[in-house]
């Protein structure tokens, strides 16, 4: 049709990208404040009910330590003191603080910025669809990307705060890359470059899950020679230089980061992010969701695209460009069924990263190619001497272009969605007990157990009281402390928990009537009432409030004598609070000086995988026994060396089996006990080599060994085989759940309890497990740690009820003293007289370190930038060299 010419070839006025330039900003700006949906008209004086006030809390306490001209490196108020940027990458701060630093609203902060972020998202899917698509249909790409359900429901339900600016950066850096790679040069790799860097430190997972699919995406293409050599080199190396650059810092997650590692997620944390069908199609009441209609139109795109480039109709740019979206927009849409996908468990951090969270790099691919669709159909110009056919094609794609705009916005309409808030007044009963009068290290800490929102975390700082709990820090020691709570509570655990709130200096309590329907009130408040707690009239919807009366105290003295080692110590320290659990499940982390303080060292199935964890256990094993030191094992079940030369093989155990024990056993109960077999339990193991028999599983004539001694230096070790622990509550409920828990179950339990309790006596191990206070002449504390004096007739060690960091330091008098750990507790070595103790919280010497790394890698970031053309004559060079060397 001769009358019907392309869009792209007519010229482009000033006047028309200025127009089409304030659609855009008026455009994005009514979508970002739509997809807010309520939360635009409720009061700044609510809060968001949300992950999101996990970060905010953070903001707030670093904005007013920076009103006061303090750059603060330590948060005393959660998780009984944690790092002032940990989890939390540091660009969202560095949005947010200023933020609330001009609002001084928690609500109003929150608004601007994630209205802020979709915005700057929204104009990106714009920029990249005008100058690679064409004009107006970028329009339609911000409706796609600023009403998106997963964006939308992920800031504003989920509350994922530190994603906004990777969301506001996507579209930036996925049009700076891929023309990197179509033409590199000095700005399009400095901008790519640049731009992963920033999402890298705003989400650092996020990122690297973004930074995967690209770089897949950028092998698809060398593959299919769309890219060469040179421009391949480039713009992987601009992808992956990024991580390079700041994956030191990612991978301990920010500055002043802890000890904390990579987030330490349940096994489950992938599978709950993996995407089902629900996620794509028109179901509502799937729990995450990627537009249905956006995904109709990309499918749309994908066809039309496929019928163009058959008919040739595409040129070369754009058949790059497009190409890339597409293929881009199939990765990540495969890449959401994550575990269910074969390659899956080998990619790096598998276990860690959430892979349905890539729909949000899908948003941007499916909103470009939203607008592709209208570029197809605004594509054509009308002549002055156009034939009727030509008239109606013209006038249909119109109505089409306005058919599927409205769909778009009726089927993307926010306001189908009420993003929950709250108001501050279901905590101020509580805040009536919280001795507000008083600053937060004079006074006791505030905990909760029990599901609860992030608010409780937040109102806490508000009335100047430390918290035991926190948000969002899964990786933090305490945090998996507080999952403990569940299996504690269900197995009836109380001593244990009463133990945990006495170290952590616990005097006010927020207790479920009944958590979880797992363990009796009555039980739980007999162990409160004996620990010196009271019950208040606050009942808040079932929860009641109990306080303390004893006299608060950030310093104490720990009478235990007994450590148990293993990665699975936790559970046992559930049934005998009175062990200490080891701050290692490694034995080669531990010295003879550490050790040699106690009279029992427990070494529960260890992982001895190299000869050299051998070597080393049976030697620190034999300085302990020669010491007088008593040493249990219990072999791991799957080891794969004999220690001592003692083996262990599985066996399976019929129903009516027992433990027997024999008449030299010096532990005496009654000499059998009945062991419950069912389907979860039957597997044990039967010890071999051991020079005297205590007790064996035994079915009739059949006996197999259970409990033993091996001779080792001038003493003897007993070895328990591996399969005795599981029949204590806790070890059978963390593996089975509550529901699967008998009378048979608990009988046995019991029995075995029991045994273990003559065991220690026999032992001498202290059964005290309630801490007692160490006094202090004075204390303070403030955001970059403590000070204390005291005075003492002997040589002590004492418990500070702070969470051990490598960034903590210890002086005294101005000398310098070892700062060691207890239950994740700061512990102190400290010497008789009168002395000040300075507690100091900065970098850390391994932080120092992966600084120092990306400050290099930064230097070299800049020279590629200065010799970044001379650089691709030598890529260049090297890929003709390559390409000569293997065709012959």
């Amino acid at each position: 049709m001769k009358e019907i010419a392309s869009q792209k070839k007519q010229p482009v006025s000033k006047n028309s990208l200025e127009t089409e330039l304030k659609l855009a900003v008026i455009i994005a700006l009514l979508c970002s404040l739509a997809g807010s949906a309520n939360l635009l008209f409720e009061s700044n004086a609510l809060f968001p009910a949300s992950d999101a006030m996990g970060c905010l809390t953070r903001v707030k306490y670093i904005a007013d330590c920076l009103s006061q001209g303090k750059l603060p490196s330590w948060f005393p108020f959660w998780y009984n003191g944690c790092a002032a940027a940990q989890y939390y990458m540091p660009l969202s701060y560095c949005i947010l603080v200023p933020i609330y630093l001009l609002t001084g609203n928690i609500m109003f902060t929150y608004k601007i910025y994630c209205i802020g972020m979709m915005f700057t998202g929204g104009m990106g899917v714009w920029v990249f669809c005008r100058r690679k698509i064409g004009n107006w249909c970028g329009l339609i790409g911000i409706v796609s990307f600023c009403l998106q359900s997963f964006l939308l429901e992920s800031l504003y339900s989920e509350g994922f705060l530190t994603q906004a600016p990777v969301f506001a950066i996507m579209p930036w850096f996925l049009l700076a890359l891929l023309s990197c790679a179509e033409k590199p040069s000095r700005i399009n790799f400095t901008a790519s470059t640049v731009l992963a860097v920033l999402m890298t430190m705003s989400h650092a997972l996020q990122a690297i899950l973004i930074l995967i699919c690209t770089i897949i995406l950028l092998l698809l293409l060398a593959v299919m020679k769309k890219l060469t050599f040179t421009h391949f080199i480039t713009s992987f190396f601009s992808a992956a230089f990024s991580i390079f650059l700041t994956a030191c810092l990612a991978f301990i997650n920010a500055a002043h980061s802890g000890n904390s590692g990579t987030p330490a997620l349940s096994s489950e944390f992938p599978l709950k992010f993996t995407a089902g069908v629900s996620w794509f199609t028109i179901n509502e009441s799937a729990v995450i969701k990627y537009s249905f209609t956006v995904g109709i139109l990309s499918a749309l795109a994908i066809i039309i695209f496929v019928i163009s480039g058959c008919r040739k109709r595409n040129n070369l740019k754009q058949s790059y460009y497009f190409f890339s979206v597409i293929a881009l927009t199939i990765i990540t849409c495969l890449f959401p069924f994550g575990v269910r996908l074969p390659l899956f468990k080998y990619l790096p951090l598998s276990g860690s990263i959430a892979p349905g969270r890539i729909l949000s790099y899908t948003s941007v691919t499916g909103a470009i190619l939203s607008a592709y669709v209208i570029a197809e159909l605004l594509q054509y110009q009308l002549k002055s001497n156009a034939t009727l056919i030509s008239k109606i094609t013209y006038v249909s794609s119109r109505i089409c272009v306005f058919l599927i705009s409205a769909a778009l916005i009726i089927s993307m309409n926010p306001y189908k969605y009420a993003y929950p808030v709250k108001a501050s007044d279901s905590f101020n009963s509580t805040a009536e007990y919280l001795d507000t009068e008083k600053t937060a290290f004079n006074k006791g800490r505030y905990c909760w157990l029990g599901s609860a929102d992030s608010l409780e975390a937040y109102f806490p700082l508000q009335y100047e009281t430390n918290i035991c709990n926190g948000w969002n820090l899964e990786s933090f020691p305490y945090n998996q402390a507080i999952w403990n709570y569940d299996t504690a509570l269900s197995s009836g655990s109380y001593s244990y928990i009463a133990k945990q709130l006495a170290f952590h200096n616990v005097r006010y309590l927020l207790l479920g009537q009944d958590y979880s329907g797992t363990y009796s009130s009555k039980n739980m408040v007999n162990i409160l009432q004996t620990n010196g707690f009271e019950k208040t009239s606050v009942n808040r919807n079932g929860y009641n409030l109990y306080t303390s009366k004893k006299t608060s105290s950030y310093f104490m003295t720990d009478s235990r004598n007994a450590i148990i080692i293993g990665d699975k110590a936790n559970l046992f320290t559930m049934s005998f609070p009175y062990l200490i659990q080891g701050k290692s499940a490694d034995i080669t982390d531990y010295t003879f000086e550490e050790l040699s303080q106690y009279k029992l060292v427990y070494l529960y199935q260890n992982d001895i995988d190299t000869e050299k964890k051998l070597d080393c256990l049976e030697a620190l094993v034999t300085q302990l026994v020669n010491k007088g030191i008593h040493i249990i094992i219990e072999p791991e079940p799957t080891g794969n060396f004999d220690i001592f030369g003692v083996s262990a093989s599985d066996e399976i155990l019929p129903d009516n089996s027992k433990l027997e024990l024999k008449e030299n056993c010096p532990w005496k109960i009654n000499n059998k006990i009945s062991l419950y077999n069912n389907e979860q339990i039957r597997a044990v193991k039967n010890l071999h080599n051991l020079d005297d028999i205590f007790a064996a599983y035994s079915n009739g004539a059949v006996q197999n060994s259970a409990i033993g001694v091996k001779k080792v230096g001038n003493g003897n070790v007993i070895f328990i085989g591996g399969g005795l622990s599981q029949y204590l509550l806790p070890f059978y409920i963390n593996a089975w759940g509550v529901n699967a828990v008998d009378d048979n179950v608990k009988s046995t339990s019991k029995d075995v309890l029991s045994l273990y309790e003559k065991i220690f006596d026999t032992m001498f191990v202290s059964k005290s497990f309630i801490p007692e206070q160490f006094n202090v002449t004075a204390s303070t504390w403030n955001y970059k740690g403590g000070r204390f004096s005291y005075t003492s007739n002997a040589d002590c060690k004492v418990t500070i009820s702070v969470s051990y960091a490598p960034e903590w330091s210890a002086t005294a008098d101005g000398s310098q003293i070892k700062i060691s750990q207890c239950e994740d507790l700061i512990t102190l070595d400290l010497p008789a007289g009168k002395h000040t103790v300075n507690l100091n919280y900065s970098i850390a010497m391994h932080n120092k370190s992966i600084f120092g790394f990306s400050f290099l890698a930064f230097i070299l970031l800049i020279l590629i930038i200065v010799f970044f053309y001379g650089i691709q004559e030598q890529i260049n060079g090297f890929g003709k060299f390559l390409k000569n060397y293997l065709q012959y």
